[in-house]
């Protein structure tokens, strides 16, 4: 299979200054919480980021089968993207989530499925919040690959992450009800 693009939920590589990457940073400017990629290499042996060193492996994976790691600009297709699926619904529903909805995991899958449902994606099948979070990093490769609206953050050096539909000028505003 030669996918048009290929949609990883992992930065690809750690921060190369400070506590956190630009892409960190821009997405909490958006309203949008995130784990944070330390530079700091004491930081990282800490057993939280074993599923960093994982995406790592899976963008070296991606390189290696001729999708290199997008690092900024316009050509998306033929790419190993970084995705962030809460972000990625966020941008598919241009607000955030019900306060409260991340902490409760159900409510999460729910809310993230009503989003991808809204885009024209069929989640019968989709019974965790794992494969909702895949859907959407499907989905975002594919609004990349198909030259659909979308837009990133960060750097070159760090990585970016790519969000479907447009920039906002700032945070995504707050779903008042549940949906």
């Amino acid at each position: 299979l030669r996918p048009d693009a290929v949609a990883i939920d992992s930065p690809p590589a750690w921060g190369v200054r400070g506590t956190s990457r630009r892409a960190e940073r821009d997405l909490i400017a958006l309203g949008l919480p995130c784990f944070r990629t330390p530079s700091d290499p004491a930081l990282r042996d800490h057993p939280f980021y074993g599923w960093m060193f994982a995406g790592h492996a899976a963008f070296a994976a991606a390189a290696r089968a001729g999708y290199p790691c997008f690092t900024g600009g316009r050509k998306g297709r033929g790419r190993a993207l970084e995705v962030f699926p809460h972000g990625a619904a966020v941008a598919l529903a241009r607000r955030r989530p019900p306060a409260g909805t991340a902490r409760q995991p159900a409510a999460k899958r729910r809310w993230r499925a009503a989003v991808l449902a809204g885009a024209g994606v069929d989640v019968t099948a989709l019974r965790t919040l794992d494969a909702v979070d895949a859907a959407l990093a499907a989905l975002v490769a594919l609004i990349v690959a198909e030259g659909g609206a979308w837009f990133s953050l960060g750097e070159a050096d760090e990585g970016c992450v790519v969000l479907p539909g447009s920039r906002p000028a700032g945070p995504y505003p707050r779903s008042e009800a549940a949906d």
